[in-house]
């Protein structure tokens, strides 16, 4: 009995250490066939532990899964109804260029996009400045005026606006129709609309 329980015990010991010898050195020659990587995050998560060191990884990992706090202040401060505003009033009607030029590099991302009416499309921060400064230019003493409140839904939202003089009727109607990625402005599409 001694003699079979001595057995057991040195198969006890020298299995889990076998095992790690085999699956270690497959590592090193691939002599076992793996299945195909997992994808998604757990995925994700091994390939960047192969590529890098365990503290690189955790820290790329941490990184993709929980935004830092200034990513979350900054998604919670430009909700949807303050991008749609801040457009209307920092952006399009605003005179003063570098405060304009600050307004769109805050809330608009760098690959936006502006859609207009007329079929225009135009790409990046410097384009919507452009546009932005030649309609302000056209325009100097008119105001955009919200006539509803900012509407959302989900990644998007949309505000009607009328713009004119101040005391005088309005002269043009419209609404902005927003796509917002990460807190920022990713596109944003003008459609003109009748006079309320």
């Amino acid at each position: 009995m001694k003699r079979e329980v001595k057995i057991v015990t040195l198969i006890a010991r020298l299995l889990p250490g076998l095992i790690c010898v085999v699956f270690g050195l497959n590592g090193f020659l691939s002599f076992l066939k793996m299945g195909p990587m997992r994808t998604g995050l757990a995925g994700q998560g091994i390939v960047a532990k192969q590529e890098k060191t365990y503290a690189e990884s955790d820290k790329n990992v941490r990184y993709a899964l929980w935004p830092t706090k200034a990513q979350r202040r900054q998604a919670m401060s430009n909700s949807i109804p303050t991008l749609l505003t801040r457009n209307l009033h920092d952006v399009f009607g605003e005179s003063d260029p570098v405060r304009r030029r600050a307004a769109i590099d805050e809330i608009f991302t760098k690959d936006c996009l502006f859609y207009e009416p007329n079929g225009a499309v135009y790409r990046g921060r410097d384009e919507i400045d452009r546009v932005a400064g030649s309609i302000r230019a056209t325009h100097a003493d008119s105001q955009y005026q919200p006539i509803a409140e900012p509407e959302e839904l989900g990644n998007a939202g949309r505000v009607k606006w009328v713009e004119g003089r101040i005391g005088e009727a309005p002269v043009l109607a419209g609404t902005d129709f927003i796509i917002a990625r990460d807190g920022r402005i990713a596109a944003v599409y003008l459609f003109f609309d009748k006079l309320p």
